[in-house]
């Protein structure tokens, strides 16, 4: 048995070592300074700090920063004590910290240095210095620094008023001469009376008035002092100066302030005084006044904890602070080492021989898996000696995990982030625990929580002593302990592995027993709700935690949530399809899920069936193998997994409690648990996800009745070879389509065969609908194509949709089978169109094609020359047939267009009549035009050549010109007719309306008289004409020769000719006879009369007629009003018209009127 470990150190285990120095401590100076270790890192900072303090230029800011317990408040001490030279024991600090120093001659040259250097200063920790004044209040730092410098000056520091009454006094060299006339006045020293200075008003102002020889001196000159006064960095810099400025040359006044980054971190005004204060004293100093502080982290850590839109604010106070001091794990392990685990040189050897024998099984029994953060190694063998028994990765996860605990408040205290123990402390209080120990036993990490229980709150330790007061396992404890201090370390992964790490007391321990041991103890942790499992990792619960745990194991869940859980896990999140393409055919074959027995969601010919570890025990593997034979399935018979049952039910469990929970605010500790249970329950849904992939990559497959094997572990590859395996047990005739893919975009391709596949024989596809179709024909049964469908794609076929669509129409198209809608024949692109269509498919019937004979082809094939005029090259029946049927329908659809075009014409009736002899041949069966068009035949054949044709050719020849030339003549000028041309005209209507006008040669007779015709009624047309003409030139010779006409100027006499040069013109230009007499009347009635006036006014120079009264005087000799008979017979009826006239006349005259002839 090796030594006892209380023996291997060089300096008692148990001796008093303060882990946590306090500012204000001077019981233990000496061994402060003495213990005190100058590490590397401590000594390469240090020396960067006294070299810029020496050369008294630049800023005078010094930042050390460091977790809970790194020795930064110690570092800050010892500083305070050697600048200042402190005698300590008649030593001076400087001689004692200079023994550390033999190794580094520039350090300790500097530090001597700086040590003569006369200085006076001022450490205080500023939280125990400002326990009146709120952090909330403007000046709250700078009280505090006023606080003890005035205190340092001898003054009050508690009331700054009262201070500044004494450093007035002291300027006037009258403090002493007050502090005795007060003693005499008051009966007690002034140092009691300040303290209630508010009860001492009269004996204060007396004392004042005796040493001033003023009698008028206020009865409260402290309250005066009160009110008048005002606190200001600049003020404050001011007196520093001033007080510097009175001690010896090269004098320095430094302040070293202990915890200021906690006090500040978290106040934008706090920092803003900090960095001015320091600015101000390096502005009003000139660098003969420090300020040195500690923080728990580092200057950029502070900054960027603030908002961006503040960061920029405070850059500046990096350049108050440049000297950066941070003390890490590293340097924290040097001084545990070195000041707590020293070796004796016989102890020395004694570990270094059991660092041999264990050298190699150290990597292995340290190394963190499971993503875990890589930690602290051996590196050697000094190394190991050093650090024995402790091992290097506990220095950095305690580090962790002191900073973890501080942010979520697990420690007492003012600020709950600071805690109240270092690790050195903790260290040696762990060292001392296992002192009893033997070499090559170790200090395991769950004993560190011991060191830290008594900084730790009431409610962090809650938990732990509930484990120890009812667990009644000592192993389930110690592992409690130690996830209760990773709890808040993310980089560290808590798994088995990891823990069991932790838990190791001895090199040699056996690793699959403690292994062993620790899954038992987390087992039990777990089962009664002091930890939580996330997949491999575990979790230390906190009280609120716990109590949410306990609520979410009590939430009821039920198959049908398990269920749909599953299904998303194994179907939706491995397979996320509902169908798998087939290999070979390229279909994809739906599928319908099954779970354990209970069906999911549609139910499909083909199926997998998932036998999952929740129904472990259920069933074996001869049950398994006897069920697939029957089933149509894929079985996939999943391995038992408790834990993926656990976590599965736990995942819904927790799913199903947020939902009922979760308030959405996040205000109170259970809503920033149950939003933490939200996060951890996507985690492990993410895992789960993982594992049900394991589990169906390491699944055994059956398809009827066998054990399927499949080379490959990927979750999905396996279901979808698994399946096709399936399909070609199931679908057995699948592979008479040989691999050929088809889509519904080849229907129509099918539908109109090539004339090589017309004569080809069937394929083995093919010969089965057909032979389908056939035995449904004998049986009486009506084959439909949903029917061919449905026969088709179920087993033993499993044919794709568009390949049996395909077969049909290459069947129909090649004329084995007959496909009618409504009794009519389908083919071409109408079978196209309705294979396609849904909805047709259960009325459009299939029959095998009937046999005609080769007379009744040739038969059809000589009539279809004679009637269309072209061969049919065809000599398949139904190819024949539905030519002709088609031929057809283009002669109905000619002749309807013919129809139209014939309206109006005499034959117009004999068209229609000729399309309803057509109809009767259209849209037949093709069979129809092979057999029934034999009786219509003789009927079609004379219509055609009697009427379409003759009818067709004249409606496109000249001839039809000729007679809508004849029809448009006589319409527009049957008023010029008369004489010989009325019978010319008769002779051309009795052509127009001619039923037969299209035969022979009446259409050429009707021209030549149709010219005839037109000719005389030109030559009456000219006649009228010229009448016409001469009539209006006999009126404008009339007016030519009234009297006014010579007064117009020339521009009236051209308008006058111009109008009569229109109207003869308009007579030229005239169609008809009749318009060209009627314009020499109309011209009279209307342009002739404004012509009259235009020359009576010239007549008449300067008479004034109102406005249109000459116009109105005018009357047409037409519309005089004569009174006769209707016919003149002999001469005493003209006597008689001729009186009436003149009498009308008269009266016309005599009334004003002018008579225009």
């Amino acid at each position: 048995m090796g030594s006892n470990l209380r023996t291997v150190f060089s300096k008692p285990i148990n001796r008093p070592i303060d882990g946590v120095i306090k500012a204000d401590d001077e019981r233990h100076l000496r061994d402060e300074i003495e213990e005190y270790v100058l590490t590397n890192e401590i000594t390469k900072n240090l020396s960067k700090f006294l070299e810029a303090y020496n050369s008294a230029s630049g800023p005078t800011g010094v930042w050390i920063s460091g977790f809970f317990g790194s020795g930064k408040s110690h570092l800050l001490k010892i500083l305070s004590l050697v600048l200042e030279g402190r005698i300590i024991d008649g030593v001076s600090a400087a001689d004692l910290l200079l023994t550390k120093c033999d190794h580094d001659a520039m350090l300790k040259g500097a530090l001597q240095k700086a040590s003569k250097t006369p200085s006076t200063s001022i450490l205080f920790n500023i939280d125990q210095k400002a326990p009146t004044v709120t952090k909330t209040e403007v000046d709250a730092l700078l009280v505090v620094f006023q606080i003890v410098f005035d205190e340092m000056c001898g003054y009050f520091g508690k009331h700054a008023h009262i201070a500044q009454f004494e450093r007035d006094l002291d300027r006037r060299n009258q403090l002493h001469l007050f502090r005795d006339a007060y003693e005499k006045v008051a009966g007690q020293s002034w140092d009691l009376g300040r303290e209630v200075a508010a009860l001492e008003q009269s004996n204060i102002s007396k004392a004042f008035a005796t040493i001033t020889g003023d009698q008028d001196v206020p009865g409260d000159i402290l309250g005066k002092y009160r009110a008048d006064y005002q606190l200001s960095i600049e003020g404050f810099a001011n007196q520093v100066k001033a007080y510097i400025d009175e001690q010896e040359p090269g004098f320095r006044l430094n302040f070293f302030v202990d915890e200021v980054g906690q006090y500040v971190a978290d106040n934008v005004k706090l920092m803003t005084n900090l960095q001015t204060i320091a600015e101000s004293l390096l502005t009003k100093c000139g660098g003969r006044s420090w300020i040195i502080v500690t923080a728990q982290q580092d200057l950029q850590a502070v900054l960027g904890e603030l908002p961006t839109n503040k960061q920029n604010d405070f850059s500046k106070i990096k350049g108050r602070f440049p000297l950066s001091v941070s003390l890490n794990s590293k340097n924290v392990a040097e001084v545990i080492q070195k000041r707590l685990l020293a070796k004796t040189d016989d102890a020395a050897k004694e570990i270094g021989a059991l660092y041999q024998r264990e050298v190699n099984n150290l990597g292995t029994l340290f190394r963190f898996a499971d993503g875990s953060v890589g930690l602290s190694q051996f590196k050697d063998e000094g190394h190991f000696i050093d650090s024995y028994p402790f091992v290097p990765y506990q220095y950095d996860l305690f580090e962790e995990s002191i900073k973890g605990l501080s942010r979520h408040g697990a420690f007492q205290g003012r600020y709950s982030s600071v805690g109240e123990r270092s690790m050195l402390a903790v260290f040696q209080e762990v060292a001392v625990e296992i002192a009893d120990l033997s070499v090559g036993e170790i200090a395991s990490f769950d004993r560190m929580f011991d060191g830290l229980r008594s900084a730790l709150t009431s409610e962090a330790m809650r938990s732990i002593q509930l484990g120890e007061r009812n667990l009644g396992n000592a192993l389930a404890v110690r592992v409690l302990k130690a996830l209760f201090l990773v709890k808040y370390v993310d980089q560290f992964k808590a798994s088995l592995t990891n823990i069991s790490i932790l838990m190791r007391e001895r090199f040699d321990q056996n690793s699959a027993e403690l292994r062993k041991s620790v899954e038992e103890a987390l087992a039990l942790l777990e089962q009664q709700s002091y930890v939580q499992r996330q997949g491999e990792f575990y979790d230390f619960l906190t009280d609120e935690e716990k109590d949410v745990e306990k609520e979410i194991k009590n939430v009821e869940i039920d198959q049908t949530e398990i269920l749909k859980a599953l299904d998303e896990l194994l179907f939706d999140g491995i397979l996320g399809q509902s169908k798998i393409a087939h290999a070979i055919s390229g279909h994809a074959y739906p599928f319908a899920k099954n779970i354990d027995g209970t069906p999911i969601g549609l139910d499909r010919e083909l199926k997998i069936k998932l036998v999952t570890p929740f129904s472990a025990g259920d069933s074996s593997e001869a049950e398994i193998l006897s069920s697939s034979a029957t089933s149509d399935a894929l079985v996939v018979w999943l391995a038992d997994d408790a834990r993926f049952v656990s976590d599965l039910s736990q995942y819904e469990r927790t799913k199903k409690y947020i939902k009922q929970n979760q308030s959405g605010a996040g205000d109170t500790t259970k809503d920033k648990i149950i939003i933490e249970k939200g996060e951890q329950n996507r985690r492990r849904r993410r895992d789960l996800s993982a594992r049900a992939n394991e589990l169906v990559g390491d699944a055994r497959l059956f398809v009827r009745g066998s054990e399927v094997s499949v080379g490959t572990s990927n979750a999905k590859a396996r279901l979808e070879e698994g399946f096709q395996v399936l399909i070609d047990k199931v679908f057995v005739s699948l592979k008479i389509l040989k691999g050929q893919s088809y889509s519904e975009a080849d229907i129509a391709k099918y539908a109109v065969p090539e004339s090589d596949d017309l004569v080809s024989g069937m394929t083995e596809a093919e010969q089965d609908v057909f032979n389908f179709a056939q035995t449904n024909k004998s049986r009486g049964i009506n084959t439909p194509v949903s029917a061919v469908i449905e026969h088709f794609e179920k087993g033993p076929y499993g044919w794709p949709y568009a390949a049996i669509l395909c077969q049909v129409a290459m069947l129909v198209g090649r004329g084995k089978l007959d496909a009618t809608l409504d009794s009519n024949v389908l083919s071409g692109a109408s079978l196209t169109a309705s294979l396609k269509n849904r909805n047709s498919q259960k009325q459009v019937l299939l029959s095998p094609q009937a046999d005609y004979s080769a007379s009744d082809i040739r038969w059809l094939k000589d009539f279809y020359g004679e009637f269309f005029g072209k061969p049919l090259s065809t000599n398949d029946a139904k190819s024949a047939g539905e030519a002709a049927g088609s031929a057809f329908r283009d002669l109905y659809s000619m002749t309807e267009h013919l129809q139209f075009r014939s309206q109006g014409y005499p034959f117009h009736q004999q068209v229609t009549d000729a399309l309803a002899v057509l109809q009767a041949a259209v849209g037949k069966p093709y069979g129809w035009y092979l057999k029934d068009l034999k009786h219509a035949a003789d009927k079609l054949l004379d219509m055609k050549e009697q009427v379409l044709d003759p009818i067709a050719k004249f409606i496109d020849s000249p001839q039809r010109e000729i007679f809508d030339s004849a029809e448009t003549f006589l319409n527009q000028r049957r008023s010029d007719l008369g004489g010989e041309e009325v019978a010319l005209a008769r002779k051309i209507e009795s052509v127009l309306t001619d039923p037969g006008c299209f035969r022979g040669g009446g259409i050429q007779s009707l021209k030549a008289i149709l010219d005839d015709l037109k000719s005389r009624v030109g030559q009456r047309l000219k006649e009228a004409q010229a009448a016409s003409a001469s009539e209006l030139t006999e009126l404008k010779v009339g007016i030519q020769g009234m009297d006014g006409f010579q007064s117009l100027d020339t521009a009236e006499g051209a308008h006058i000719e111009t109008e009569f040069q229109r109207a003869i013109e308009r007579v030229h230009a005239a169609r008809t006879v009749a318009e060209a007499r009627d314009i020499p009347r109309r011209f009279r009635e209307t342009d002739y009369a404004k012509l009259l006036v235009l020359v009576s006014r010239a007549n008449r120079p300067g008479v004034e007629d109102p406005p249109g009264k000459f116009e109105n005087d005018l009357v047409n000799l037409s519309k005089l009003a004569v009174k006769s008979k209707p016919m003149l017979s002999n001469e005493a009826d003209v006597d008689e018209y001729v009186g009436a006239l003149r009498d009308s006349l008269l009266v016309a005259i005599k009334s004003g009127k002018k008579i225009v002839l």
